[in-house]
């Protein structure tokens, strides 16, 4: 399970995982691109950046519903978005 704070209340997100997922550790570099400027760790980026960075996890797989995926990008909580090295999705 993984938790999404906000200001108001804690969304969570719950899937387990199956043998079709076929999660294993990655250590690879991936480009996220920049969504939202309005935190601090992204404060000095522009909106639309892309940053190529070192991402390491072993089963990190956040998934949630369509309600909960807009309303976390309605309250601007959505900050990076993975990327290929053109911007795209």
């Amino acid at each position: 399970m993984q938790w999404v704070p906000n200001s108001l209340r804690i969304e969570s997100a719950t899937r387990c995982a199956d043998a079709e997922d076929h999660l294993e550790f990655r250590c690879i570099w991936t480009d996220l691109r920049v969504e939202n400027t309005s935190t601090i760790f992204t404060s000095k980026a522009t909106e639309g950046q892309l940053l190529h960075i070192p991402m390491s996890h072993g089963e990190g797989n956040y998934q949630a519903d369509e309600e909960t995926i807009s309303r976390l990008e309605n309250n601007g909580q959505v900050i990076f978005r993975y990327s290929d090295t053109s911007g795209g999705k």
